[in-house]
Protein backbone atom coordinates (compact mmCIF):
# COMPACT_ATOMS: atom_id res chain seq x y z
CA UNK A 1 0.00 0.00 0.00
CA UNK A 2 2.85 2.34 0.75
CA UNK A 3 4.28 1.77 -2.75
CA UNK A 4 1.03 2.95 -4.35
CA UNK A 5 0.97 6.11 -2.22
CA UNK A 6 4.63 6.89 -3.04
CA UNK A 7 3.97 6.33 -6.74
CA UNK A 8 0.96 8.67 -6.66
CA UNK A 9 2.88 11.37 -4.76
CA UNK A 10 5.71 11.19 -7.30
CA UNK A 11 3.30 11.41 -10.25
CA UNK A 12 1.56 14.44 -8.86
CA UNK A 13 4.84 16.35 -8.32
CA UNK A 14 3.19 18.70 -5.85
CA UNK A 15 6.23 20.15 -4.12
CA UNK A 16 4.09 22.48 -1.98
CA UNK A 17 2.07 19.65 -0.45
CA UNK A 18 3.63 18.64 2.89
CA UNK A 19 1.76 15.33 2.98
CA UNK A 20 2.95 14.37 -0.52
CA UNK A 21 6.48 15.21 0.65
CA UNK A 22 6.08 12.93 3.70
CA UNK A 23 5.01 10.13 1.37
CA UNK A 24 7.88 10.75 -1.07
CA UNK A 25 10.42 10.73 1.76
CA UNK A 26 9.21 7.42 3.24
CA UNK A 27 12.44 6.03 4.73
CA UNK A 28 11.91 2.29 4.41
CA UNK A 29 11.88 -0.16 1.54
CA UNK A 30 8.55 -1.28 0.20
CA UNK A 31 7.78 -4.90 -0.61
CA UNK A 32 6.39 -6.02 -3.96
CA UNK A 33 2.91 -6.30 -2.43
CA UNK A 34 3.06 -2.63 -1.40
CA UNK A 35 3.55 -3.28 2.29
CA UNK A 36 6.28 -1.73 4.38
CA UNK A 37 9.47 -3.72 4.93
CA UNK A 38 9.27 -2.83 8.62
CA UNK A 39 6.24 -5.06 9.16
CA UNK A 40 7.18 -8.19 11.08
CA UNK A 41 5.96 -11.71 10.33
CA UNK A 42 3.16 -11.04 12.80
CA UNK A 43 2.00 -8.03 10.74
CA UNK A 44 3.03 -5.54 13.41
CA UNK A 45 5.33 -2.58 12.85
CA UNK A 46 8.83 -3.31 14.11
CA UNK A 47 9.69 0.41 14.39
CA UNK A 48 6.36 1.50 15.89
CA UNK A 49 7.85 3.74 18.57
CA UNK A 50 9.98 5.51 15.94
CA UNK A 51 7.71 5.24 12.90
CA UNK A 52 7.61 8.07 10.36
CA UNK A 53 4.93 10.73 10.77
CA UNK A 54 3.08 9.48 7.68
CA UNK A 55 2.50 6.19 9.55
CA UNK A 56 1.29 7.91 12.71
CA UNK A 57 -2.45 8.50 12.38
CA UNK A 58 -2.70 10.56 15.57
CA UNK A 59 0.36 12.62 14.66
CA UNK A 60 -0.97 13.30 11.16
CA UNK A 61 -4.29 14.44 12.60
CA UNK A 62 -2.66 16.78 15.10
CA UNK A 63 -0.23 18.26 12.57
CA UNK A 64 -2.51 18.72 9.56
CA UNK A 65 -6.20 18.30 10.39
CA UNK A 66 -6.95 19.24 14.01
CA UNK A 67 -9.36 22.16 14.04
CA UNK A 68 -10.39 21.49 10.44
CA UNK A 69 -12.31 18.24 10.90
CA UNK A 70 -13.19 16.14 13.92
CA UNK A 71 -10.95 13.26 14.95
CA UNK A 72 -13.88 10.88 14.37
CA UNK A 73 -14.31 12.12 10.79
CA UNK A 74 -10.55 11.97 10.19
CA UNK A 75 -10.45 8.34 11.38
CA UNK A 76 -13.43 7.45 9.19
CA UNK A 77 -11.79 8.96 6.10
CA UNK A 78 -8.43 7.36 6.94
CA UNK A 79 -10.00 3.90 7.20
CA UNK A 80 -11.93 4.49 3.98
CA UNK A 81 -8.72 5.54 2.19
CA UNK A 82 -6.86 2.46 3.40
CA UNK A 83 -9.68 0.23 2.18
CA UNK A 84 -9.56 1.92 -1.24
CA UNK A 85 -5.77 1.50 -1.45
CA UNK A 86 -6.05 -2.19 -0.57
CA UNK A 87 -8.66 -2.69 -3.29
CA UNK A 88 -6.51 -0.93 -5.91
CA UNK A 89 -3.47 -3.01 -4.97
CA UNK A 90 -5.43 -6.27 -5.02
CA UNK A 91 -6.90 -5.42 -8.45
CA UNK A 92 -3.47 -4.44 -9.82
CA UNK A 93 -1.90 -7.73 -8.72
CA UNK A 94 -4.50 -9.98 -10.36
Amino acid sequence: MIFFAIDQANKEHNKDDPIAELIRSFPYKVRADGSCSMLGDDGLCTVYEHRPLICNVDGMYEMFYAGKITKKEFNRVTHQSCDMLREVIINNTK
